[in-house]
C-alpha cells in the first residue's frame, strides 16, 4: 500500500504543478486584460483542492514511512543525515507552508475589493507557493541516489 500511495503522489504533483501554474497565468493575463474574476475563480480552486489533496495523500504516506519511523526511533540525531532530515522534517514542513500560503492566497483574493486586486493577491500568494513547492520537491539531482520513489 505504502507503495502506491508513494506512486500516486508522485503521479498527483504534475496535476498541482499544471493547475498552480495555469491559475497563475489565469491571475497575469485576467489582470492585463481585465477580465471578472469570477470568470477565473476556478482555476484558482482547482489548484487549492489539488494542493490539499496532494497534501492529505502526503500525510498518508508520512505516517507509513520508514523516515517517520527513523524520526521516532532516532530523533534528533537524524538530523546529520541531509536525506533522511529531507523527507522527515522538511519536506513535510514545506509543503504544509505552501498549503497554507495557497488556502490564504485564494481567501484573500476571493475577499478582494475589485477584480485586478483579486488577480494581482493571486498573483502573488500562488507564486509564493509555487517558489516554496519547488524548493520542497524531492529532485533526484538533489541528493545522490535519493530519487522520487
Amino acid at each position: 500500500m505504502y507503495q502506491g500511495l508513494l506512486h500516486a503522489h508522485s503521479g498527483l504533483r504534475w496535476l498541482v504543478l499544471v493547475a498552480l501554474i495555469y491559475a497563475i497565468y489565469q491571475s497575469v493575463t485576467g489582470k492585463k486584460s481585465g477580465k471578472k474574476f469570477a470568470d477565473a475563480k476556478m482555476a484558482g480552486t482547482l489548484a487549492v483542492a489539488s494542493i490539499h489533496l496532494q497534501f492529505l495523500l502526503g500525510l498518508a504516506i508520512y505516517f507509513q514511512s520508514p523516515w517517520y519511523k527513523m524520526l521516532k526511533e532516532m530523533g534528533a540525531s537524524m538530523m546529520s543525515d541531509s536525506v533522511a532530515r529531507f523527507y522527515a522534517v522538511e519536506h513535510p514542513i514545506m509543503m504544509l507552508i505552501a498549503v497554507l500560503v495557497a488556502t490564504i492566497g485564494n481567501a484573500k483574493a476571493k475577499k478582494a475589493s475589485t477584480d485586478a486586486a483579486a488577480f494581482q493577491k493571486r498573483l502573488v500568494w500562488f507564486t509564493i507557493t509555487l517558489i516554496v513547492i519547488f524548493i520542497a520537491i524531492p529532485w533526484p539531482f538533489r541528493f545522490a541516489n535519493a530519487g522520487w520513489f
